[in-house]
C-alpha cells in the first residue's frame, strides 16, 4: 500500500554504551519526506532525508511505522488537498517509533506512536502531486524522476 525508500543502514560498530549514548530517546531522529493527505489519511509515498545517528536504525524502524498506518494533522503549510510534508520520527525509551509532541510543562512524548491502535475509519490517502520528489531529495537532469510524465 505505501511505497517507502529505505536503503541500507551503517552497521553497529563499537561498544553497546556508545551505542546508547547516540541513540538518545526523543532526541535522537530520522526526518523523512511523506505525502500528506488530511488528518484521517494515513502519511504515503515516505521517503528519507537524513538521520541523527545510522547505527540507531531509526530508518528501518521508521518504515514499519509508516507501513503500519501513521497520521499527522494538519498545519497552515499543508494544502487540505494534500501536499508533500517533511517531518521528524523519534523512539521513546519504551522502544516505540513515532512522532514527537511537546506538553505545555515542556514534557516531551509520542503523540502518534507505532503501538497507537489503527484507525478503521481512517480515510483513503489522496495521489501525490507528481512528477517531481520535493526540494532536496532527487539529483539529476529535470526529466531523470518523472512519474506520469505528460
Amino acid at each position: 500500500m505505501i511505497v517507502i525508500a529505505v536503503g541500507g543502514c551503517a552497521s553497529s560498530t563499537g561498544n553497546l554504551a556508545e551505542l546508547e549514548a547516540k541513540c538518545v530517546p526523543l532526541e535522537t531522529s530520522a526526518r523523512f519526506s511523506c505525502w500528506w493527505s488530511s488528518d484521517t489519511a494515513p502519511l504515503t509515498h515516505c521517503v528519507m532525508r537524513d538521520e541523527d545517528e545510522p547505527r540507531c536504525n531509526l530508518r528501518q524502524k521508521a518504515a514499519v511505522y509508516f507501513n503500519r498506518g501513521a497520521y499527522t494533522a494538519r498545519v497552515l503549510d499543508r494544502p487540505s488537498q494534500g501536499n508533500w510534508t517533511v517531518l521528524s520520527v523519534f523512539e521513546d525509551a519504551d522502544g516505540r517509533i513515532g512522532l514527537k509532541a511537546t506538553r505545555t510543562s515542556g514534557e516531551t512524548f509520542l503523540i502518534h506512536h507505532s503501538e497507537t491502535p489503527i484507525d478503521i475509519n481512517a480515510t483513503a490517502p489522496t495521489e501525490p502531486k507528481w512528477p517531481r520528489w520535493p526540494a532536496g531529495i532527487e539529483s539529476g537532469p529535470p526529466h531523470a524522476h518523472q512519474r506520469n510524465p505528460d
